[in-house]
């Protein structure tokens, strides 16, 4: 008799195709063959210009980091939303610790985002900063140079999407 396979979880899955996929790949590792540059003659440093893939990294981590702290401050408010909004708080953990692995950019301090002080509405604000940043993911997907970095984006909207469907529906039933 055939041993039945325990079915994996879709948080599972997606982690581990989301780690597999930037961890197998040295994503924007930056490796080329060509020799460096000659200094310039005068003496003065120059920056070289950034990859697009960072820049565009650098947009996803913005927007990421902006809706986690909105998602924070409204647990912190509206504790009684917390149940809902907890897995969004993983998720956003979990998409930053994989991005951060990809490049070094700078994380700018997000501010502290006004939460309103009902809390339909302040969830309401949280859908709305969660399918902005749905939008950037795919917006970002569609232009990244890198194949792994768009699977990535991709892979990233798409679980953001279900979250956001879920929470919907539990919304609809409060």
């Amino acid at each position: 008799m055939p041993a039945t396979a325990r079915p994996v979880s879709r948080r599972t899955a997606v982690g581990i195709t989301l780690v597999g996929t930037l961890a197998g790949s040295g994503l924007l590792a930056g490796c080329t063959l060509d020799p460096p540059a000659p200094d310039p003659a005068d003496g003065a440093p120059v920056e070289p210009e950034p990859d697009a893939d960072v820049v565009l990294l650098g947009t996803v981590l913005d927007a990421l980091d902006a809706t986690a702290a909105l998602v924070a401050a409204t647990t912190e408010q509206h504790p009684g939303l917390a149940t809902g909004l907890d897995p969004l708080l993983a998720l956003h953990a979990a998409h930053r610790a994989v991005l951060d692995g990809a490049a070094e950019v700078e994380q700018d301090p997000a501010g502290t985002p006004t939460v309103p002080g009902r809390p339909r509405v302040a969830l309401d604000g949280v859908r709305r900063a969660e399918t902005r940043l749905v939008a950037t993911l795919r917006e970002t997907t569609g232009v990244a140079q890198s194949g792994d970095f768009a699977r990535a984006l991709a892979s990233m909207a798409a679980s953001l999407t279900q979250h956001l469907t879920v929470l919907g529906s539990e919304g609809a039933a409060a």
